[in-house]
């Protein structure tokens, strides 16, 4: 099932202190109809009493659905120009019933049920709210990570001005400093430093730039600055990361298994009301006709799907937690237990860089932590694991490449000490009074356990495979495609998901696309604030991830009991409503018990 695209919340927009306002006035109103119809519906009330008091109750009505109706209106005038049956759909059906029921209690004397249309209306604005905030939140959370740079620092001949990303152009000449991200693509003019590109192609060690080299855009720039001519704008690669992340927050997965089941539901309920009520109305009359079809709708009110699945959900992803996966979309849960396919990053997910252990007795390595609390060099800071004395240094300088070097004064003496980078930038030839001495460095090896994890999930019946940007095959015996761009993980995840659903799991930002792709995004130990903010869920450990599946499957399991037996319930009230024996009172009445009775049975037991 596709999961929908929007680039911004579908919903509404961020609601303010006025629009809860409305809400708050909407639940008052709600109150007061539930009093006043159980003083018409229980009790004897002289006729100019009670005609007071149903006009009470009509102009409260009124105002409640001028307040919140358009809400639903639009939410099911949506689902109908898709062409698809929705929950919000069936949520309009007991408002039809209520309202129904209620104009025939107004008509002949009887009972009113305008407490449904109102209570309908308040769940129905709580829960957009409710989504419209949690998506704006997320926004803000993206336009503060500083991934997506705003401003830019243009060169106007000689002069440097602050503008717009937006206003940046294809050879214009830029600036980027220490600690920035690079606004766009482009080739080095002037300046040289250490770039992270993690944010683009996943490759956690930096590298070293200087005039002529390609600097991507995102990339953030440490230990120098940069003045390069632009050569392409973000509205490319990192613009389409940026979107992918968007549709991620915008996304808002429904639960899937009751929307499913509505699909099929509403059309069956609105088609049988229409049938009986046409029945009676030919055998027994128009009135007849009416009340049997209003008893049918409010029978058939989706508390059972409305209620009960977020319930069950909730308390599953409660549960989860105990065991080290932390889930932030619920819904997604359900489309968890149905994954046949895991695509899992390698850098950081299944890898991590690791230090060689320098060849000397350690004097060496004190002497790289001394020089690298000046510097923050990438490499050395990994070669260094802190703790001792540490050495006096003096005269610090940064040499052409990348290198490093300083004097630092040990055992009486002042010794000369070099870092220069070596093969590819991921190791340092350690240079001690001008010679050589060493060549120490990083290396990159699996995380223990990941063979375990890959196994345990081939037992469930799920498949992996690895998609990632590097080209080096960790051999763990599952299919592997390196070298992809981050659009090109998340075009080979849309193609993958044609044979099934999918699952990917990865760290860093320019995971994004893939993840916004996929029916489930999930985030591992040591991920970007980021990822994780965008991730359905995220796990302590690799190691989780086989338990969250297996309980995502018994969230499914329990799920369709309660829904079976919602849908049980229902089949026995419309049966009812349909043969003339179910008035709308008791098809009230049982519509509340039954909801009360399915969510109470969806909070799963604590075993002893």
């Amino acid at each position: 099932m596709d999961r929908p695209r929007a680039l911004a919340c579908a919903c509404l927009p961020e609601p303010g202190v006025a629009d809860w306002l409305r809400v708050g006035v909407g639940i008052v109103i709600s109150g007061q109809l539930m009093l006043l119809s159980l003083a018409i519906n229980l009790s004897t009330i002289p006729p100019a009493i009670r005609g007071r008091i149903e006009l009470a109750v009509l102009g409260l009505t009124v105002l409640g659905v001028t307040l919140l109706g358009p809400e639903l209106a639009f939410g099911i005038q949506n689902a109908w120009r898709r062409r698809e049956a929705s929950l919000e759909a069936m949520f309009g059906l007991a408002f039809m019933g209520g309202l129904g029921a209620s104009a025939i209690g107004l008509a002949t004397g009887g009972p009113v049920f305008f407490e449904v249309i109102t209570v309908v209306l308040c769940v129905h604005a709580v829960g957009q709210r409710l989504k419209a905030r949690f998506w704006a939140t997320a926004m803000d959370r993206v336009e503060a990570s500083g991934l997506f740079p705003r401003v830019a620092t243009r060169l106007d001949g000689d002069a440097l001005r602050r503008v717009e990303v937006d206003l940046l152009r294809t050879g214009d000449r830029i600036a980027v400093y220490d600690g920035e991200r690079a606004p766009a693509s482009g080739q080095v003019v002037e300046g040289s430093a250490w770039l992270q590109t993690d944010g683009v192609d996943g490759a956690r060690m930096p590298r070293w730039v200087g005039h002529g080299d390609h600097v991507p855009g995102g990339a953030a720039v440490r230990g120098g600055s940069l003045r390069m001519r632009i050569d392409q704008l973000c509205t490319d690669e990192l613009g389409r990361t940026r979107e992918a992340l968007v549709n991620a927050y915008a996304t808002d997965p429904p639960y899937g298994l009751a929307t499913e089941l509505a699909r099929l539901f509403v059309p069956i309920v609105v088609a049988t009301a229409a049938i009986a009520g046409l029945a009676w109305t030919v055998w027994s009359g128009p009135l007849d006709g009416f009340l049997v079809a209003t008893a049918v709708l409010l029978v058939a009110c989706p508390c059972g799907f409305g209620l009960a699945t977020p319930v069950a959900t909730w308390a599953a992803a409660s549960q989860l937690a105990t065991q080290g996966v932390h889930v932030r979309r619920p819904a997604a849960l359900e489309a968890l237990a149905g994954i046949q396919l895991v695509v899992l990053d390698k850098t950081g997910t299944l890898t991590e860089l690791v230090p060689r252990s320098p060849t000397t007795d350690g004097v060496v390595t004190r002497w790289i932590g001394a020089v690298q609390q000046w510097f923050d060099h990438p490499i050395a800071r990994l070669l260094w694991q802190g703790g001792g004395d540490s050495p006096t240094v003096r005269r610090p300088v940064v040499l052409p490449g990348g290198g490093i070097a300083a004097e630092v004064f040990d055992q009486g003496a002042w010794r000369n000490l070099q870092l220069v980078p070596v093969e590819k930038q991921r190791d340092l030839g350690v240079w001690v009074d001008g010679e050589l001495t060493e060549v120490v460095g990083v290396d990159e090896q699996l995380m223990s356990g990941v063979s375990d994890v890959v196994q345990a999930l081939a037992d469930l019946g799920v498949r992996a495979r690895i998609l990632t940007g590097d080209r080096v095959d960790p051999r763990l015996g599952v299919p592997f495609e390196g070298g992809a761009s981050p659009s090109g993980k998340a075009r080979r995840v849309r193609e993958l998901r044609q044979e099934g659903p999918v699952a990917f799991v990865g760290d860093r930002p320019n995971d994004l696309a893939a993840m916004a792709e996929a029916d489930v995004a999930i985030a591992v130990p040591g991920a970007s604030p980021l990822i994780v903010e965008s991730a359905d869920l995220s796990v302590d450990a690799l190691a989780r991830l086989p338990d969250a599946v297996m309980g995502a499957r018994s969230l499914r399991r329990r799920l369709r009991r309660l829904l079976l037996l919602s849908l049980s319930g229902n089949a026995v009230g419309i049966s009812a409503a349909v043969l003339g024996v179910l008035h709308p009172v008791a098809a009230a009445l049982i519509m509340a018990s039954s909801s009360l009775t399915v969510t109470l049975l969806a909070v799963p037991r604590e075993r002893g």
